[in-house]
């Protein structure tokens, strides 16, 4: 009797682990959208600024959409996380430029060119958000005529941080916490210094 009072147990222990780590093992899709951190201000001019937003997914890694892999309460890492990286950043990028005042459009003169060379992040399995992970790009401003008028390294490094309160559940997390790295990036962009004013420029 005292057998299977201990089979009952270990069995009910282990579905209670599965059920807690099972969905660690299936692949997931993250579609990180910008938000505003704070109140945007127009920025003067902007309004007369027509701009197109390219960006380029120039990950070295096999598989260019696998921004992270989940890592299972035991530590180690399980299934791939996947993001739409370019399609999903020029998205952020061209609301953020929108928000200030400019007009992005399909085509003109002058090209916000944008490379990603690295996004990663650390995809927990726990509810609290993590803003942990990396970022490396290369902006560009290029002007029909003039070539590159503006570049810049953009680079990202967020490590171990959780924002308790932010609970959410399954795989909103996995989003969040690839929106918290997506956001800073493109805050970024945007304060990086000569960034407007090339935009802006008439050169």
């Amino acid at each position: 009797m005292n057998t299977n009072i201990k089979t009952v147990a270990k069995l009910a222990a282990f579905a209670g682990a599965f059920a807690l780590t099972g969905c660690a093992y299936i692949p997931r899709n993250v579609h990180p959208t910008y938000v505003p951190s704070a109140q945007v201000q127009k920025i003067p001019g902007a309004e007369n600024v027509k701009l197109t937003v390219v960006v380029h997914n120039d990950k070295k890694h096999h598989d260019k959409d696998l921004v992270s892999y989940t890592i299972a309460p035991a530590g180690f890492e399980t299934a791939g996380v996947y993001m739409r990286v370019a399609k999903d950043f020029k998205a952020a990028l061209s609301a953020a430029l929108k928000d200030r005042g400019f007009h992005v459009v399909k085509a003109s003169s002058k090209v916000v060119k944008l490379d990603i060379n690295h996004f990663w992040f650390k995809a927990h399995t726990g509810w609290w958000i993590h803003q942990d992970g990396e970022v490396q790009a290369d902006l560009s401003v290029i002007k029909h005529n003039a070539g590159v008028i503006y570049h810049k390294n953009i680079s990202i490094d967020v490590a171990g941080k959780e924002s308790p309160g932010l609970f959410k559940f399954d795989n909103e997390h996995r989003s969040a916490e690839a929106e918290v790295l997506l956001d800073k990036t493109i805050l970024k962009i945007i304060n990086a210094k000569g960034f407007i004013n090339a935009i802006i420029s008439k050169r």
